[in-house]
C-alpha cells in the first residue's frame, strides 16, 4: 500500500514538472514572436522616417530657376549662329562669346555689344560688306535696317560664284568647287538642306551657314 502511494506521487510530481517546462516554453516562444514583430514594425518605421525626410522638388522652385535664364537667337557673321541659353541679364557680348565670335568678315562694332538682352531676342551681326554703303552717321547710330541688310547677306547656293560661296564660313576652294559641280550634274537646289548632299557638309557645318544662303 506504502509503495503505490508512493507510485502515485511520483507519477504527479512528473506530471507537474512536465506541465511547468511546457507552460515555460509556451511563453518564451510567445515572446519571441512578439519581439519579432516589433522589429520589424521598428524597421517599418525607421523606413518610413527615412522616407518622410526625402524632400520632392518643388515645381515653382523650378519654374523659378528656369526665370533665371534667357534664350537668345544670335545669327549672321558669327561662328556658330543658333539659340543659345545664358543666365538672365547677359549682354549681346555674352551671346556673341557663347557663338565662338564674330567671323572675320563680320562686323561686331557695328551693333551695341554692351546691350541687355531680353529673352526670345534675335541678334544679327552684319558683315562688313553690308555696311559698305552707310555713311559714318548711320554707322555711329546704327540706324540701318537689320533685315533687308539680311536679306541682302543671303548667299543664292544656286548661282553664287566660288567666290561668294567662300564667303561663307567653312567654305573653301575645295568645297566651294563641289556646289558648283553638284550644280552642273544635279541640277538647282530645291531647299538649302540639300547642300548636305555634298561630300564633307554635314550637319555641323550646315548649321552654321543656314541662316546665311536661301534657294530663291
Amino acid at each position: 500500500m506504502k509503495k503505490k502511494w508512493l507510485i502515485t506521487a511520483l507519477t504527479c510530481c512528473l506530471l507537474l514538472i512536465a506541465g511547468i517546462c511546457y507552460s515555460c516554453s509556451y511563453d518564451q516562444q510567445g515572446t519571441g514572436t512578439l519581439i519579432s514583430s516589433l522589429d520589424e514594425e521598428s524597421i517599418s518605421l525607421e523606413e518610413n522616417d527615412g522616407e518622410s525626410e526625402v524632400i520632392s522638388p518643388d515645381p515653382t522652385l523650378i519654374s523659378s530657376e528656369e526665370m533665371n535664364y534667357i534664350y537668345a537667337h544670335i545669327c549672321g557673321a558669327v561662328e556658330n549662329p543658333g539659340v543659345y541659353k545664358l543666365e538672365a541679364g547677359a549682354r549681346i557680348v555674352d551671346f556673341i562669346q557663347a557663338c565662338g565670335g564674330v567671323t572675320a568678315d563680320g562686323d561686331g562694332n557695328y551693333i551695341n555689344q554692351a546691350e541687355a538682352v531680353v529673352d526670345g531676342q534675335r541678334i544679327y551681326v552684319p558683315t562688313k560688306a553690308e555696311l559698305e554703303a552707310l555713311t559714318l552717321d548711320d554707322y555711329i547710330t546704327g540706324e540701318v535696317d537689320k533685315s533687308d541688310a539680311e536679306s541682302e547677306a543671303l548667299i543664292n547656293i544656286n548661282n553664287a560664284s566660288e567666290k561668294q560661296l567662300m564667303e561663307l564660313p567653312g567654305i573653301g576652294e575645295s568645297k566651294a568647287k563641289s556646289i558648283i559641280e553638284y550644280r552642273k550634274t544635279q541640277g538647282k537646289f530645291d531647299k538649302v538642306e540639300d547642300l548636305m548632299n555634298i561630300s564633307g557638309i554635314k550637319e555641323g557645318l550646315f548649321n552654321q551657314i543656314s541662316s546665311r544662303i536661301t534657294v530663291d
